[in-house]
């Protein structure tokens, strides 16, 4: 399944640079927060906090590949990996606090974003803000006996490029991700056990990110 995704999205961004107008391409590194699945429960008119699974704030990488379709909008393929890990909120009941709660390592975690979208900018001056929304999926890899899980994402997106030269600029951004996380069992092992997810509920994380970009 990687191997099939990975190829894709190579042979997407290929095609796509034949038949732009411009093409860039750039890099990035970033820093990641937020990624709690929360269960929130509610007892006699009070809400309290019950058992979830958060993904630690940690660092990120990545690439984009953009595809000029119209003077000020770009269609954007990028992809984000976040090395994590994956870790179980044991919930005080009594509490409301989301902090009163015992946090236990489960696994490494790798998030890979696989994301398509548009993206505009209006500016034609070597200072260009932009905005732009993604499409895509998540898919979180443990490194220890638990199943891996893909879900879909979307991810708003604003930031500026501050061009240096005609063919290469800084990208500084904000992304905010937001996945789908269904009703059901999660991160099952081997033996069929795993955390099982009470309700239909999105995970959120911010993403920081500086980079660069090549234009061609």
């Amino acid at each position: 399944m990687n191997k099939y995704l990975y190829f894709s999205f190579l042979t997407f961004v290929f095609a796509s640079s034949l038949i732009a107008q411009k093409f860039q391409f750039g890099g990035m590194a970033a820093y990641q927060i937020g990624g709690i699945l929360e269960e929130t429960e509610q007892a006699e008119g009070v809400f309290s906090y019950g058992d979830a699974l958060g993904v630690s704030a940690s660092p990120s990488y990545g690439m984009y590949f953009n595809v000029r379709l119209i003077p000020k909008m770009l269609l954007e393929v990028s992809w984000d990996r976040q090395l994590s890990q994956l870790n179980f909120h044991e919930a005080d009941s009594t509490s409301i606090e989301i902090d009163n709660r015992t946090i236990t390592k489960l696994s490494d975690l790798n998030m890979d974003y696989f994301l398509v979208g548009l993206i505009y900018d209006w500016s034609d001056e070597n200072i260009q803000p932009f905005i732009g929304m993604s499409l895509g999926m998540v898919r979180m890899s443990p490194s220890e006996d638990l199943k891996t899980e893909s879900r879909p994402a979307f991810a708003p997106v604003v930031g500026i490029n501050t061009f240096t030269s005609s063919y290469f600029a800084f990208r500084a951004h904000v992304r905010f991700m937001v996945s789908h996380m269904p009703k059901g069992d999660m991160f099952t092992n081997s033996a069929g056990e795993g955390f099982h997810h009470e309700k239909d509920t999105f995970m959120i994380q911010y993403q920081f990110g500086l980079g660069f970009v090549i234009n061609l």
